[in-house]
């Protein structure tokens, strides 16, 4: 009998396809060790993409039930789980799809998948304490000279999301009953979205490039009169003050 660590990764091998070592180590009953095993994989198959499909329903809608469950089990075999918490499962499906042979009709569908991934990570995330007042009393108390090397922190429980695709129309789609959705128009152009967490659930917006440059920005930390730069290249009419004011009181941003 081998050692614990060596039968656990046996197993785990034979369950993601490996060469069957397992079955010499498990106890046949009425079933053999095979069918034993067959039974567990597909149990924990059938599992990983259920999870997969709660994450993903956008994506599993647009795909199809069938279409779906085949990549997903392509997706589990080549990223299993490493976490003990199924809430961390399923966050390189985005990527996985990109390189989907079967999925290359479907150019929009990673980043639908990305939007997804997102809205599920700020869903779970731990929101910071937000004070919209102490954020911008912070930033109007530095004199003029300093204010543009000014850094402001992220919101941990939201995300951004910008796409050449309209991501944001094709999952508002997947909200709607089937009767009353509409034509969507894959052509339509790129789509900057914003997701952050509000009492327990997601809310989503709709943002210009020029937003998009600035949060963008200043979510990688990058000091304020080069965020305003970003937006200002895109929008030479960009109102900076009212946009920090309007994210600052969507606790987005915070006090350093």
């Amino acid at each position: 009998m081998p050692a614990l660590r060596e039968l656990q990764r046996e197993v785990l091998a034979d369950l993601f396809g490996g060469d069957g070592l397992a079955a010499q180590h498990v106890r046949p009953t009425a079933l053999s060790a095979r069918r034993r095993l067959e039974i567990y994989r597909h149990n924990m198959q059938a599992s990983l993409t259920e999870a997969l499909r709660a994450v993903y329903p956008t994506v599993a809608e647009l795909v199809g039930r069938g279409f779906f469950r085949f990549a997903a089990q392509q997706y589990i075999n080549r990223h299993p789980s490493r976490s003990g918490n199924l809430h961390d499962f399923g966050g390189e499906l985005a990527g996985f799809l990109e390189g989907f042979e079967p999925a290359a009709t479907l150019p929009y569908l990673a980043d639908v998948a990305r939007f997804e991934w997102l809205w599920h990570a700020v869903f779970h995330a731990e929101a910071a304490a937000a004070d919209a007042r102490a954020t911008l009393s912070t930033l109007a108390a530095l004199p003029d000279e300093r204010r543009g090397d000014a850094v402001l922190r992220w919101q941990p429980a939201a995300a951004l999301l910008h796409s050449p695709y309209p991501v944001l129309a094709l999952w508002r789609w997947h909200q709607l009953p089937p009767h009353e959705r509409p034509e969507i128009d894959l052509d339509a152009g790129a789509e900057a979205v914003l997701l952050r967490q509000v009492e327990g659930d997601v809310r989503v917006h709709a943002l210009t490039p020029a937003e998009h440059a600035l949060l963008a920005a200043l979510q990688a930390r990058q000091p304020l009169a080069q965020a305003a730069a970003a937006a200002l290249a895109l929008d030479a009419g960009f109102d900076l003050a009212a946009a920090l004011g309007r994210y600052a009181a969507l606790g987005v941003l915070l006090a350093a």
